[in-house]
Parts: structure tokens; sequence; C-alpha cells
């Protein structure tokens, strides 16, 4: 499976969605002062976002925004990628120098950049509160391998037996990671407790089994495929038990794409068959619900929901211009 998390990466941004929201519900468009993409990846429990943005010419740079509005950037080298925020308001990202890529957190006024010895191009994917990094780095061989760098900068690095690559995907506040582990053709998903403690599972029948998500109580959210090419969501709670859902009347080759499960286990996602974003409660709902945006606007991923429900994400503008945005969760249906 070399290369499948970077395939999940590609599926899940070119999986376009028309976002449209209920009348009167709270959605702030974030566009980082004379760029002409803003794309929007995490948001915290107190509604900090970060995400990077560019121009036609320059490299990006990661933003944070602030919940008054107030907008930072930062900028470490050619190319400067956040992919998560801390409660504590700690971005973790990676950047390139032009020949060497390199790990790194932000704290809103100091930088720290980091390295996995004896591998390359770190990419984090998940900071916890209390500061613990999970993420993927590579061998001379192109073969996938997970790391976890504690508060101190410590880092370890670890592999699932029997699998030729192993990237982490997210991590909870007790240092729980889920991630891909696969060979050429199959995958399946992972947790690797705070212990070091690896458990490999998968959906029964699926080709592929994609955590993208996990929360506190250690629920996991992602996809998997089928032999026709339908594509479904699932969760998995901490004691092992998986569901399956939907979005309704998707059918493959398209297919239903959760990013992001929060601590009340909803979970929000991207239909790719209607281009519409979806929230899944799993209590008192049946199936998930879609929305989309009265403006008419093309969107992008839905990446992450807060403990509060609100999400962050990216739009496209009819000018084709990127906007990240925050918005509330479990608007009305329209």
């Amino acid at each position: 499976m070399q290369g499948s998390l970077v395939v999940l990466r590609l599926a899940l941004s070119s999986a376009l969605l028309t976002t449209a929201f209920a009348q009167g519900s709270e959605y702030t468009t974030i566009d980082c002062p004379g760029a002409i993409y803003t794309y929007a990846v995490s948001i915290n429990a107190t509604n900090q976002v970060t995400g990077y943005c560019g121009g036609d010419v320059g490299f990006a740079s990661t933003f944070l925004r602030d919940p008054d509005g107030s907008l930072r950037t930062i900028s470490l080298g050619q190319g400067t990628l956040a992919t998560d925020i801390n409660d504590a308001g700690v971005i973790t990202g990676y950047y390139d120098t032009g020949d060497v890529q390199h790990g790194f957190t932000f704290d809103g006024r100091t930088s720290v950049s980091f390295d996995v010895p004896g591998f390359e191009l770190p990419v984090p994917v998940g900071i916890n509160a209390s500061g613990v990094i999970a993420g993927d780095a590579q061998t001379t061989g192109y073969q996938f391998i997970g790391f976890v760098r504690d508060a101190e900068g410590n880092i370890t690095t670890f592999t699932v037996a029997g699998a030729y690559d192993t990237e982490p995907t997210g991590i909870n506040a007790s240092g729980v990671i889920t991630g891909v582990a696969g060979g050429a053709t199959r995958a399946s998903g992972f947790i690797r407790d705070a212990l070091g403690n690896i458990t490999v599972f998968k959906i029964p029948g699926a080709l592929v089994t994609l955590p993208t998500g996990i929360n506190s109580s250690g629920q996991i959210t992602g996809y998997w495929s089928d032999a026709d090419g339908g594509t479904h969501g699932f969760t998995r709670d901490a004691s092992g038990t998986i569901s399956s859902f939907n979005v309704p009347g998707v059918k493959a080759p398209y297919g239903t794409f959760p990013s992001s499960i929060n601590d009340s286990g909803v979970v929000v996602g991207v239909s790719q068959n209607s281009l519409e974003g979806f929230f899944f409660t799993q209590e008192g709902t049946s199936a998930p619900v879609e929305f989309n945006d009265p403006n008419g606007q093309a969107g992008a991923l839905v990446v992450k929901i807060n403990a509060a429900g609100r999400i962050a994400s990216t739009y496209m503008d009819a000018a084709n211009k990127a906007h990240g945005f925050v918005r509330d969760v479990l608007p009305t249906k329209n």
C-alpha cells in the first residue's frame, strides 16, 4: 500500500462538495490578506482555526486565526502547511526548505522545527492537548513509518507488524493513535495505545479500511470500500463494535467520506455523490443529514469538527478562489 495516505488525502480533498447551510446559521469566511487561496484545516475547542494560504507568486504560509478574527501567518521555508491545532493553541505541520522537509510546531509566538532521525519527509497529522504529535515519515525506499513526538521533543517510531506502510491519521487526548496499515492492494485500520500496543482491525468484506479521526473516548470514524467500488462511512467504538453508514442515495462508484469525529460522537464528512457535506449524530439519527450553502458556493473537504460542533473547512467561489470558513454544524435541513 505504498503511498496509501497520500491517496487518502487526495481522495478526500478532491471530493468536492457544495457547502450549504440553513439560513441564519453562523458562517464565517476566512481569508489571509492578499491571498488567492485560503484553506482551513483544523479548529480547536476555543474556536482557533489553522490552515494555510498563498498567492500566485511565492509559497504557502500557515495561518492562525483567533476567535476575535485576528489572523497571523508564519512562513518557515518554501511552503509551510499546518495540519492540526490543539486546544492549547499549538499548531503542527510541515515545511519545505527546497531540499529538505521538516516538521514544526507553532504556539502563536515561537516555532520549533523537528525531524524524525533516520527518516525523511516527516508529516505530522495530529497534536493533542498535551502536545503529543503523531505523524508519518518515509524510508529512502518510500516506505511509510509512524512516529510519536512527546511534549519534550522525544520521538518514537513504530510500524504495524506485517504491514508495508504504517500511516497515522489521528491522535486523541490520551495519546491513542489511529491510522492505516497495509500492503500493495489491501489496507486495514490500526489503533496504537499510549503504551505502544497495536490492534489491527478491518471492516468484514472490505478491500480497504481507512480511519480518518479519533475522539477522546476512543471512537473512530473513517471509510471503507467494497468489491463493487462503493465507499461507506463507519464508526468504531472503544470496545471494537463497528457500524457502517451511508449518506442516503449515495451509490457506487461514489461514496460517503467521513473526515472527523468530536467528543460527542458527531461525525462530519463529504458525500461524493451529491457533492454536499454531511453530519451524522449516531444517536437518534437513522442516517446522515446533508447540508449545502444558500449562496450556491462550491466547497471542498469538511475537515475538522470541534467539541462545540463547529467545523473548519474550505469552499471555492465562482472564480475558483479558495476560502476557509467556520460554521456551526447541525443545521436545519433546507
